[in-house]
């Protein structure tokens, strides 16, 4: 499932933050999430056939570091 949607998304590589097989609309998928560069990316692929059913970008933001006071 993680090959299927790298090769969906045009990838050869990325940061993996979920792989887990999951029951969703009584059926069984792979819900799989990862990251490239800004780019967060969300699929949902069939266990049996290895179709897509959902896919989702979105741009992902960084978490800010706490402000710090610099005097002049």
């Amino acid at each position: 499932a993680k090959a299927a949607a790298l090769a969906d998304a045009g990838l050869t590589d990325a940061v993996f933050t979920k792989a887990k097989l999951d029951y969703d609309d009584n059926r069984d998928v792979y819900d799989i999430e990862f990251y490239s560069g800004t780019i967060e990316y969300e699929y949902e692929i069939s266990v049996y056939g290895g179709s897509i059913i959902k896919k989702m970008l979105s741009l992902r933001t960084q978490k800010m570091s706490p402000m710090v006071r610099i005097s002049d």
